[in-house]
């Protein structure tokens, strides 16, 4: 019974992943940035209790710099996500 339960947490969590990855792309997008990587953090019953989001902004030259800032998209994705996780943002270079 209780590996049933942990494999139905499994998909329940890999589902709310695909869900959540391509909301954020989609945010993202409107933002200029990419989606680089996606980890969630989840407690025993499989609710997200964190998110790491891990991203790069569109550069159309060498010149550009970030065009929002760490703190900014992390505000601006727990708007969007009406998320009560905590959420970490990540930018790296592209």
């Amino acid at each position: 019974m209780q590996k049933l339960n942990d494999k139905q947490t499994t998909l329940k969590v890999s589902a709310q992943k695909k869900i959540l990855e391509q909301q954020i792309r989609d945010l993202l997008k409107k933002r200029e940035c990419f989606l680089e990587d996606l980890s969630l953090e989840t407690d025993s019953s499989g609710t997200i209790i964190q998110i790491e989001v891990t991203v790069s902004e569109i550069k159309t030259n060498e010149k550009d710099h970030m065009q929002i800032g760490q703190d900014e998209l992390k505000k601006y994705l727990e708007e969007q996500l009406s998320s009560t996780c905590k959420i970490i943002v990540i930018f790296k270079d592209r």
